[in-house]
């Protein structure tokens, strides 16, 4: 009897391809089996093909502000309207309380409420506060069409492809006319702003505001646009599509975002090691990545801060005086009040400490666990074999990287963006279902492959068994494509005992 026969899942009618590994379902490796609360009647699919179009819209809002932005009645802006259609959608096709779950709903939930209580009573603080909603919502309704929707996979890559060859080619147009942006980069030592000087360049802003938010978006979407172009493209489409690559990474460079440029190179580092984290690769890939972020905070801290320095220091003193915050979007207000001179400030220049200045003390826990929760599931899901967790997990590291001295979510397209990204990570298909599982493996093995794969595989039949191949790893543990497995109920609690797989816990099924 196969494992699909005895857990309960129908075969799949996917045509089989051959593989080193043997015959498998032609699925992509981040395309997870759908869990038993997916199944549906054929107009749920309809109900979930609307739940993408609105990601759809939404993503696209966030590189070309293409959505009005005026509200129609009340608070209802045609971006929330779009939302709230996809998150009702969603909630008919998977009603279940499990189905939305994710590792990030606790820390959440903290900081939804901590943005609430600093901002209660203040009109421009509860606007800040309702599309910090938003970005929450958006978050879910990209986690729970990705576990619902089969070519989800498929449709976030063209979808990246898609919004970084739009900006790129609306870049480098302003740079190839040398079009007044408004911002420069004086050349000579130090770059420093300015336009009046002879032979100043011009920092190109493609569809957004200002040239950092440029960087920003770029580096968060360009390593899914790199593995759209890897992942579906063939022949003459890929020559087209890595020519699209090299254009947004110039694009990149014409941003003359020092921090930008600086967090692309430490990306790309990320995105090499976190393909195949394991062994020499993993070993010089942490270190240049450690090294980087650790020469950039030095970096910032004694010589390349400049005025940040005062404006951190001002913002620890105005969190001490508000340990609970002083409303979101009021961090700049209070740092003009404080800081003498004619220089306008509209955030902290780093985004943790400006959480802490507006969300106060417990809001800053929060943002802190969402961030680790994040990196922990990035390296997870990579040593699983997701290439989608390794693209999202180099775009958030070099975005966090600009994050240690800018602030580019303050921005809601920005922060759309990046809601999009960490739903497709935190809904990236797992092994393990416990955050600590795999703990004392990486702190024993750094980078070697769990022990238990060798028993694993000598258990499960050959027709069944998916081990990981030399150029795309399927799964550091070797589970079983088709072999799923209902999870426990506390995600904290000891995991139970799979009878097919032996010990090991439900397959592609995440927390």
């Amino acid at each position: 009897m196969s494992i699909s026969e005895a857990v309960g899942v129908p075969p799949s009618s996917d045509p089989v391809v051959t593989t080193l590994a043997g015959p498998r379902p032609a699925r992509a490796v981040d395309d997870a089996p759908r869990p038993r609360w997916a199944d549906r009647q054929p107009w749920h699919d309809v109900l979930t093909s609307v739940g993408l179009v609105c990601v759809a819209l939404m993503f696209l809002e966030s590189v070309t502000d293409i959505l009005p932005d005026g509200a129609w009645f009340w608070l209802v802006t045609p971006a929330r309207a779009v939302l709230v259609v996809g998150l009702v959608a969603m909630a008919v096709v998977a009603p279940r309380r499990a189905a939305w779950r994710t590792w990030l709903d606790v820390p959440l939930l903290v900081l939804v409420l901590t943005s609430l209580l600093a901002s209660y009573g203040r009109a421009d603080s509860m606007a800040g506060w309702r599309w910090l909603l938003t970005e929450v919502g958006f978050y879910y309704l990209v986690v729970i069409v990705r576990r619902t929707h089969r070519d989800t996979h498929r449709a976030a890559l063209v979808l990246a492809l898609t919004g970084a060859a739009v900006a790129t080619l609306v870049a480098l147009q302003q740079a190839a006319a040398q079009t007044p942006t408004g911002f420069c980069r004086a050349p000579g030592a130090g770059m420093a702003d300015g336009c009046e000087q002879p032979g100043a360049l011009v920092r190109v802003i493609g569809t957004f505001a200002n040239p950092n938010l440029l960087a920003a978006f770029l580096l968060l979407i360009l390593p899914l646009a790199w593995l759209a172009v890897d992942e579906w493209l063939n022949g003459s489409m890929r020559l087209v599509g890595w020519v699209l690559v090299a254009l947004a990474a110039l694009a990149l460079l014409h941003t003359w975002s020092r921090a930008g440029m600086a967090a692309g190179v430490l990306g790309a580092a990320a995105l090499v090691t976190l393909l195949r984290p394991y062994g020499l690769r993993l070993r010089r890939g942490g270190v240049l990545v450690i090294g980087g972020l650790v020469a950039a905070i030095v970096l910032v801290v004694v010589s390349g801060a400049g005025i940040r320095t005062h404006v951190w220091g001002e913002s620890l003193r105005i969190a001490f005086r508000h340990p609970l915050g002083v409303g979101m979007g009021r961090s700049g207000a209070l740092l003009d009040a404080a800081i003498p001179g004619s220089l306008q400030f509209q955030h902290a220049h780093n985004t943790w400490l400006n959480w802490l200045v507006e969300a106060g003390w417990i809001g800053f826990l929060a943002v802190l666990a969402i961030t680790g929760l994040v990196c922990w599931r990035a390296w997870r899901s990579a040593r699983e074999g997701s290439r989608i967790a390794a693209a999202c997990g180099a775009g958030l590291l070099g975005i966090g990287m600009m994050s240690l001295a800018d602030h580019p979510a303050n921005s809601l397209r920005i922060a759309l963006a990046m809601a999009f990204v960490i739903g497709l990570l935190m809904s990236s298909p797992l092994s393990d279902t416990s955050i600590r599982a795999g703990l004392p493996a990486v702190l024993a093995g750094f980078g070697r492959r769990p022990r238990a794969v060798a028993p694993l595989a000598a258990e499960v039949p050959a027709a069944d068994r998916l081990p990981a191949s030399p150029a795309r790893p399927v799964g550091a543990r070797g589970v079983p494509d088709e072999g799923w497995a209902p999870r426990p109920s506390n995600p904290w609690a000891p995991e139970r005992a799979n009878p097919v797989l032996k010990g090991q816990t439900g397959a592609y099924e995440d927390r």
